[in-house]
């Protein structure tokens, strides 16, 4: 399986490119267009020429412990969430 091409980074709450997706577009993410809603914020995030939509509402909460985000495409999710210590 590969790995997630956008990934969010729970220190900054924006979504970054993979390693992996760097060095096949040697360019990090960029945001193409953002709706900030009542309820939801969403951007489309694109790498070289591959695009995703991405939901932002969580990522910059300002506890870092409650950022979670999501990207989307026809080919893959990618879910990102804080690590729990729950047992």
């Amino acid at each position: 399986m590969d790995a997630a091409a956008f990934v969010l980074d729970a220190d900054s709450g924006k979504f970054g490119a993979s390693k992996t997706a760097r060095s096949a577009n040697s360019v990090g993410v960029r945001t193409v267009k953002s709706y900030v809603g009542t309820a939801t914020d969403t951007q489309i995030l694109a790498v070289g020429k591959q695009r995703v939509l991405a939901d932002t509402t969580l990522a910059s909460s300002p506890n870092k412990a409650e950022r979670a985000g999501w990207a989307a495409s026809s080919k893959f999710v990618d879910l990102s969430w804080p690590s729990t210590s729950a047992r």
